[in-house]
């Protein structure tokens, strides 16, 4: 049913002779000069294959197109100042105030162009986001089969906003009680380059040691370059002020102890007798590069038969990879693990999202979904030792949608909050710091939206519904920080996840969705008869009917009835 009536949108919105982009301009008359007061002029009807626009010109000359009609259709008014129309049937006037303004008519002409690759493109960019113009011959002839065929393609195929950003999350592990992907566990992440984010405002110290300087944190050495002067900078202690990631990247490193005078040196490579070294050779184990930085690698499987140089890592500690000859430096970085409704997580030590820190303390591992219509099928019960204070208190586990494991080597491309501990740095400016790609942290929620709609061919159809849906049943651009993903993502996945089903259930999961609770200022609302708010009569608060009035008037049967 509602692949059927997708097709006959679809069908409707391409007529033949459709407009397109290639224009012939001509300016008629309207028929009448311009008034000298306020008057209704006729306007003309367009025909097929011509688009008629009316613009509005003040007397300093700025123009505004005000009202339009094309392939016959009836004329309409243009935001922001739709003209003043009156139509009987297809015959219509506008109201002329000659006093104020001058209007002019354009028409175009249009010839729509030989061959199907036109129609397809403009299929591609009503049925999604617009194609690529590879794409253009999966539909040869532009036939209704071939477009059927793509419609049930899109229509199989699902991938979630939270379940995409977090297989995409990998922000650095900046205290002891993360998971992480541990130095000698396969999707462990390394760099080529020596100085990384981490290390800014911790001191280094640089010795020289026959023909080479070594650069060490804490005793420990980091990376060897030539003693010619190449460097930049020469034996002391310094402060490491600013790091630009990456080989050649400029690293910043203060004199005396502080970041006052700085000198600039490059990003070296790690090189020399470093120590805590993982050693593969390419028959125990493989590594893949990250498609956007060749330099950074993740393990993608080890031999078990290989040593391991630590038991676990710890922030700021220096541990590498000797990968067939190369050297590369440890990357800590944090590990989620999965718990979806189907499939929720059991073992009460897995952070499948972050623990938070309150009060400065950290409150342990618990996966956090309570149970709700959405997830109680999956939901199972788990023996807890009351001894156990990491342990999770509730006995219950249930999966919440989306939450998969992350993938490191498909980069760090979103960021990840999660409340900080006190006096923690890890902040906007932090959190931007551990991506892999430039990310404005303003435009943070969407992000993810953006990267499927343009990336990613097999969702275009199901992005475009979701993406109308969300048009109708909208929340604010203020509920939550910016930089929270998954708030806006679970709520934009109620739309991704029912694209094509009942429109009944999205009202349903709307209703039950927390960032809706805040919009729309029914979060904690009571009945009259529990409100604990009193006044000095003792008259209670009356509930919030916010959200009741609006999923009736602007999410559902309108103002008609």
């Amino acid at each position: 049913m509602v692949r059927g009536a997708l097709l006959a949108l679809l069908a409707a919105a391409l007529p033949v002779g459709a407009l397109n982009f290639q224009t012939d301009y001509s300016t008629p008359a309207l028929g009448a000069s311009r008034p000298a007061g306020a008057e209704w002029v006729g306007l003309p009807e367009s025909t097929a294959g011509e688009l008629l626009r009316l613009l509005r010109t003040d007397d300093d000359g700025n123009e505004l197109v005000v009202a339009r009609s094309y392939d016959g259709h009836v004329w309409e008014g243009l935001n922001p100042e739709p003209a003043a129309l009156t139509c009987a049937g297809s015959t219509c006037t506008f109201h002329w105030d000659g006093a104020k303004y001058d209007h002019t008519l354009w028409k175009v002409e249009v010839t729509e162009p030989a061959g199907t690759e036109h129609a397809t493109a403009k299929f591609m960019a009503q049925a999604g986001f617009g194609g690529k113009y590879s794409q253009l011959g999966d539909f040869d002839g532009g036939a209704a089969a071939a477009r059927s065929n793509w419609i049930d393609g899109q229509m199989s195929k699902k991938v979630l906003l939270n379940e995409y950003a977090r297989l995409r999350t990998n922000p650095r592990a900046y205290w002891e009680e993360q998971d992480v992907w541990e130095p000698c566990e396969a999707k462990s992440r390394w760099h080529r380059y020596a100085f990384e984010k981490t290390d800014e405002a911790r001191e280094v110290e640089i010795t020289r040691k026959g023909q080479t300087l070594e650069i060490s944190y804490d005793g420990d050495l980091l990376t060897e370059v030539p003693a010619d002067g190449s460097f930049g900078a020469g034996e002391g202690m310094y402060m490491t002020c600013i790091v630009a990631e990456g080989v050649g990247g400029e690293v910043e490193l203060g004199v005396a102890g502080d970041c006052k005078n700085r000198v600039a040196v490059a990003n070296p490579e790690v090189a020399g007798g470093v120590g805590n070294v993982l050693t593969v050779a390419g028959n125990r184990g493989k590594i893949t590069p990250l498609p956007h930085d060749p330099s950074t690698v993740v393990l993608k499987n080890i031999d078990n038969s290989v040593a391991c140089p630590v038991a676990a890592s710890s922030f700021g500690q220096l541990i590498f990879l000797d990968y067939d000859g190369t050297l590369y430096r440890y990357d800590r970085r944090v590990k989620l693990f999965s718990s979806t409704p189907a499939a929720p997580s059991l073992d009460t030590k897995k952070s499948v999202t972050p623990g938070n820190f309150i009060d400065g303390d950290y409150d342990g591992y618990c996966p956090t979904p309570v149970m709700s219509f959405m997830n109680e099928a999956g939901c199972a019960a788990v023996e807890v030792d009351a001894a156990d204070t990491a342990a999770c208190e509730r006995r219950v586990r249930c999966g919440h949608r989306g939450d998969v494991a992350n993938d490191p080597a498909l980069g760090s491309m979103f960021p990840l909050r999660t409340k900080l501990p006190k006096g923690s740095h890890l902040d906007k400016v932090r959190m931007s710091n551990d991506l892999d790609a430039p990310c404005n942290m303003a435009y943070g929620k969407q992000h993810v939206f953006h990267n499927i709609a343009v990336f990613e061919d097999d969702h275009q159809l199901r992005y475009r519904v979701a993406w109308a849906l969300y048009q109708i049943i909208p929340i604010s651009d203020s509920i939550g920080h910016e930089e929270e993903l998954a708030v806006f993502n679970s709520y934009a996945d109620i739309f991704v996840d029912n694209a094509f089903g009942n429109y009944r259930d999205i009202l349903k999961e709307v209703a039950y969705a927390a960032p809706m609770g805040a919009y729309l200022s029914f979060l904690d609302n009571k009945c009259y008869a529990y409100t604990s708010e009193k006044d000095e009569d003792g008259v209670g608060t009356l509930p919030d009917q916010n959200f009741a009035r609006e999923i009736m008037q602007l999410f559902s049967v309108g103002l008609t009835r």
